[in-house]
């Protein structure tokens, strides 16, 4: 009887501390069978993006995630996976499985600090998003707020692209778009819907270049080019950065420019693109995979240079991965100039890209 009690006890001890686990990070799902499994248990889906090296990530391991009152809530409403942004030789089989995934979602949803923890629908838009150590009171807010329909940004960006434009409505949205880290999307809304521009902002150096009058691109950029390494100025990118070689057509209403450049697994990757010489908006799939290319020409009035001011975004067209202003210019000895800008939610850089005709 003794032995009997003594075993209920120990059975008892075990159900207690699976009882109080905390939040349940599950490692039998691929990306697409987590958002089929959050669909069918009717939960949103959160992901706690973090690395074997951030501190902050391992002081949420240890003293927020084992939390009894913390786990309930999120299991109650969420199906929660641990997304793992760098790769070491002890990987387990599941964040072996997840590496292209985890690049996925680091480039989708802006991921900029660890830890980040991000809030999805079920289809993967975006509810919401918070950096850095959360204590437990603290991400129970963050997901409260990710689970209010008056808070939620996939719910917000719908009424957005649906028409709505209040301005009290609108600068709630600008705010939460620059919280969740979509900068780029924040100064895009603040610049068509309210007429808000900095000049430093990529949206101010299309508002000017909007004022000024087009002139006829002249037919000398059409050929071949290929890239003058030794002429270029990368900083700190790689020079897989800039196209190898561009094939440019200059026809009577638009442009075609087709470019090869060296992808991170060195494969030669060849892009194409045709442009309106009228300043019309063009579109194109890029070489990255769920991209698109949103462009416009901007030709100067002497018809010896013009700006490309490109928007990349995903599937959705929801958000912007980075805007991209490629000023292009015919030097006096015959080369090719292309001066870009590059502006990201982290910041912007340029590279000094000079071509030759081959």
């Amino acid at each position: 009887m003794k032995r009997l009690v003594a075993f209920g006890l120990i059975t008892l001890s075990f159900v207690i501390k699976g009882e109080a686990q905390g939040v349940k990070f599950r490692e039998d799902l691929s990306w697409e069978q987590l958002k089929v499994a959050a669909k069918a248990e009717h939960k949103d889906i959160f992901l706690d993006v973090m690395a074997t090296w951030c501190s902050p990530c391992k002081a949420m391991e240890q003293s927020v995630y084992p939390d009894t009152a913390l786990g309930k809530f999120m299991d109650g409403s969420f199906i929660s996976v641990k997304v793992q942004s760098d790769q070491t030789k002890n990987d387990s089989k599941f964040v072996k499985s997840w590496y292209v995934t985890a690049k996925m979602i680091l480039n989708r949803y802006q991921v900029t600090g660890l830890p980040s923890m991000v809030f999805l629908t079920p289809e993967g838009q975006l509810l919401y998003k918070s950096v850095g150590f959360r204590s437990k009171d603290e991400l129970i807010s963050d997901a409260k707020r990710a689970l209010n329909p008056a808070s939620r940004y996939d719910l917000m960006m719908g009424q957005y692209f649906k028409g709505k434009s209040d301005q009290v409505f609108l600068e709630h949205l600008i705010r939460q778009t620059d919280s969740v880290d979509r900068k780029i999307m924040a100064q895009k809304i603040a610049y068509e819907s309210l007429g808000h521009v900095k000049d430093s902002t990529a949206y101010g150096v299309l508002s000017n270049l909007s004022k000024k009058k087009s002139g006829k691109l002249v037919a000398k950029f059409s050929g071949n080019w290929e890239i003058d390494y030794q002429a270029c100025e990368f900083g700190d990118k790689p020079l897989r950065a800039a196209a190898k070689k561009l094939g440019v057509l200059v026809f009577s209403t638009d442009m075609e420019i087709t470019r090869l450049t060296a992808g991170a697994d060195k494969i030669n990757i060849q892009s194409k693109e045709t442009l309106s010489l009228a300043g019309k908006l063009s579109s194109s799939i890029t070489s990255t995979e769920n991209r698109k290319k949103h462009s416009r020409l901007f030709i100067s009035p002497d018809g010896q240079s013009f700006t490309e001011f490109s928007e990349y975004t995903f599937s959705d067209d929801r958000s912007i991965d980075y805007v991209g202003v490629e000023e292009w210019s015919l030097l006096p000895d015959g080369k090719l100039l292309v001066s870009k800008t590059a502006y990201t939610n982290g910041g912007s850089y340029k590279l000094k890209l000079v071509y030759k005709k081959s």
